[in-house]
């Protein structure tokens, strides 16, 4: 006897489909019809509401091991709690279909004919991501609308052609992802459809089905055995054939020969054009360490302040050269030589300098870059860096971008000596000339007396006797006193 599957939503049965068509391999070969029941007419089932009785009915013939779909027939079969599957009859003439215990008003939507084929499009659960489309459109002006602005959106795999339809020619136009905008902005026109490309293992598929729509088992679905045929599932279940080879590159469709305008030829000219460019000084967001200063004539009490306040093993990473302005104007520089050891901030005023990154011989102001940002090979060209001499850029009164130039001092490294070759420590005061006046006093020592001192010979010492032994009990003599002498 022929089966039915009883689905409230015509997207329930696909779960049920997908095994069966694994479990069942002549499936979707089989001739099956697809009925629409009459919900108004519906039975009622205990404990299931009216509005989730069955609406649509897959009839399926006889003789073909289906899986179950679950707790089989009942009183709530179909009625919004998955697939059933119940053994049926459908009387075509009354327009019944007899489906277990219940008699459902019935009408032919699809069929009969293979499963895959009269499985109608049911609306899609979800959106699909970036889609290849395929536009089709009616009219030449529809297609330069809707190219122009695929192309001001840089829509990529545009390709495009003509091809015949029923109703008279039609144009393509293919799109590598799909544009939300331009999807709301044209899919409604007169004249228009869209589809979109089923997704496989391996990618887009030669299957295309109409946009908002999708097919119970589009993941199974064959594609066309030509290599070259792309197959277009409409919104009524119809199925178009289209030929890929309608479909052309855009460079292949757009005839765009630059030799079908008029065109001047433009030659050279023979002085190059050379654009002034004016370096300028903006704020840095972290000053560097200073690594010189310039101290005007006035300022030098700062640095004998200095050097009087550090300790002289410290001076020797110090060096200072003496310098003059092209009007005689007295300027001093001081240099801090790093010999692995971190930079110090000295008190010599604000004037104070480093190097950046990758140019050794410029120095910039601690605050400040140089803009606009260049190479270290193009910025020394520019400020016409050399070896042996330090180049050092400051703010200046000059005319430039924004109303402020540069100033640009050179100093030669052999000019720069070291502290201690500079520095002489004096005393403070005036010293008593004591000393000199001690020489200077007379001291009368008298009459010297003559005489040979001579070594005294060493006394040769006394042999030490020592006393008898005394019996025991024996007092001890008490030797004679000496004799007094005469």
């Amino acid at each position: 006897m022929p089966q039915a599957l009883l689905v409230h939503d015509p997207r329930d049965a696909v779960p049920w489909l997908a095994a069966a068509a694994v479990a069942t391999p002549g499936l979707l070969k089989a001739q099956a019809e697809v009925l629409a029941l009459e919900a108004e007419e519906a039975p009622e089932a205990p404990g299931a509401p009216a509005a989730l009785a069955p609406r649509q009915a897959l009839l399926l013939p006889d003789g073909l091991a289906l899986p179950p779909t679950g707790p089989g027939p009942g009183p709530g079969a179909g009625f919004g709690l998955g697939p059933a599957l119940v053994a049926a009859r459908f009387d075509a003439r009354r327009g019944r279909l007899h489906a277990g215990a219940h008699d459902y008003p019935a009408r032919r939507v699809a069929g009969p004919g293979p499963l895959a084929q009269v499985l109608p499009l049911v609306p899609w659960r979800r959106a699909p991501g970036d889609a290849r489309l395929l536009w089709r459109v009616s009219d030449t002006a529809t297609l330069a609308g809707l190219l122009r602005e695929h192309l001001e959106l840089g829509i990529p795999g545009l390709a495009a052609g003509p091809c015949a339809g029923p109703d008279g020619p039609r144009w393509v136009l293919a799109a590598a992802r799909a544009s939300w905008f331009l999807v709301e902005r044209w899919r409604a026109r007169p004249g228009v459809a869209l589809f979109r490309a089923t997704e496989g293992p391996l990618g887009a598929r030669r299957v295309l089905v109409a946009w908002g729509l999708e097919h119970p088992l589009e993941g199974w679905l064959r594609e066309p055995q030509d290599a070259g045929t792309l197959a277009l599932l409409e919104p009524d279940g119809r199925t178009t054939l289209l030929a890929a080879e309608a479909l052309r590159p855009l460079e292949e469709v757009l005839d765009l020969d630059p030799g079908r305008w008029p065109a001047e030829r433009l030659a050279a000219v023979d002085d190059a054009l050379r654009l002034e460019v004016p370096l300028r000084l903006e704020p840095r967001a972290r000053a560097l360490e200073p690594e010189l200063w310039l101290l005007e004539a006035a300022e030098l009490p700062r640095l004998e302040r200095l050097l009087a306040e550090t300790p002289e093993d410290e001076l020797r990473h110090l060096l200072v050269a003496a310098l003059e302005r092209p009007g005689g104007a007295r300027l001093y520089a001081v240099r801090e030589v790093l010999s692995g050891r971190a930079p110090r901030l000295l008190p010599l005023g604000a004037r104070a300098f480093a190097a950046p990154p990758g140019l050794p011989t410029l120095l910039l102001p601690c605050d400040r870059l140089l803009a606009p940002p260049l190479g270290a090979d193009r910025t020394a060209r520019a400020l016409g860096l050399r070896p042996g001499e330090l180049t050092v850029v400051e703010a200046g009164t000059g005319v430039g971008e924004g109303g402020a130039g540069l100033r640009v001092l050179r100093v030669d490294e052999r000019a720069f000596r070291a502290v201690d070759a500079i520095v002489d420590y004096v005393v403070a005061g005036e010293a008593e000339a004591v000393g000199a006046a001690l020489l200077a006093m007379p001291f009368d020592l008298g009459a010297f007396a003559e005489e040979d001192l001579a070594p005294t010979p060493p006394a040769r010492a006394a042999r030490a006797t020592l006393p008898p032994e005394r019996p025991p009990g024996a007092e001890a003599a008490v030797p004679d006193a000496p004799a007094a002498p005469a």
